[in-house]
């Protein structure tokens, strides 16, 4: 443990915020603590990486940006941040408080279903209903999957999922999610998406897919996973996608900074809306509907 003296005047193009929101980024800050992650930063280490908050002071330097002007940023879990400019944007007007702080994290699974190329009329099945996994139903939807099918085996994530995109839920320690598939599609589901982040689903769910299916990982998998890869993968022509970063072939959305941009625009616009995940995060809700953003935001 260490205490270092800050001096929080900002200097040059710097910007100094007050954080008034933060989101967990749950797979990654967990292995972090547990120090399970594949690449470990040992300790003490900063988690975190989705805020947002109210510039408290700005540079000499600072072009674009005044006192009060609402941001979000890349920055985790801290009171305040001395920031560059050029890593903060601006949050437009009418969203609701703490949804701009989630556009980083929404946009691992913002990447993960456009590399599966959900089209019109796929049925997608989305393993584990955690805010990545409920995000990746909202935007399954917004691509026009005619079916979501998310997986999960605590009831108040199903039933918050059904609410923000899926159109079935199944408890994987009750259900047969094999007969399900079968019940509700030809061949099998044509996008599998992991979101648990699982070795032991993610060897899994390969047999859930239809001929030339997709499957997309988007769970931070830490560990070896086994898969029977003729059976379920060369035999049946499957293609699998990461989405840890943009792909070149997304252009102009090539860049984490257009993802999130298109995130923040989609929820002003009111084609998704992840403020319910903020209010339904456990057993016993929060709520999260007295804080606003300030006036001038």
């Amino acid at each position: 443990f260490s205490v270092r003296e800050w001096d929080d005047e900002p200097r040059g193009s710097d910007v100094l915020v007050r954080t008034t929101y933060s989101v967990v980024s749950p797979g990654t800050e967990i292995s972090r603590i547990m120090d399970t992650h594949t690449k470990p930063l040992g300790f003490p280490c900063f988690v975190g990486y989705c805020s947002e908050g109210v510039v408290e002071a700005v540079g000499p330097e600072v072009k674009t940006l005044k006192v009060g002007d609402y941001v979000r940023s890349v920055f985790g879990h801290c009171g305040h941040v001395n920031a560059s400019e050029e890593m903060l944007r601006k949050v437009p007007n009418g969203l609701k408080p703490g949804t701009a702080s989630l556009a980083v994290l929404m946009a691992i699974p913002l990447r993960g279903v456009r590399n599966a190329k959900v089209r019109m009329g796929d049925t997608v099945v989305i393993f584990g209903l955690g805010a990545v996994g409920i995000f990746a139903a909202m935007f399954a939807k917004v691509d026009g999957a005619a079916t979501v099918i998310g997986v999960d085996p605590v009831e108040f994530r199903r039933s918050l999922a059904e609410k923000l995109g899926c159109d079935i839920t199944v408890d994987p320690m009750k259900e047969d999610i094999d007969e399900v598939v079968k019940r509700e599609t030809e061949d099998g589901a044509e996008v599998l998406i992991d979101a648990t982040g699982t070795t032991a689903v993610i060897s899994e769910i390969f047999r859930l897919s239809s001929l030339n299916g997709r499957i997309c990982v988007l769970g931070g998998i830490h560990g070896k996973v086994e898969l029977d890869l003729y059976t379920y993968f060369q035999k049946r022509n499957l293609t699998m996608y990461g989405s840890g970063s943009c792909r070149p072939e997304d252009y102009p959305y090539d860049n984490q900074d257009a993802d999130q941009r298109v995130i923040v625009n989609m929820i002003r616009r009111g084609m998704i809306d992840p403020y319910p995940c903020l209010l339904y995060t456990s057993p016993s809700p929060r709520d999260l509907s007295t804080p606003r953003m300030p006036s001038s935001a």
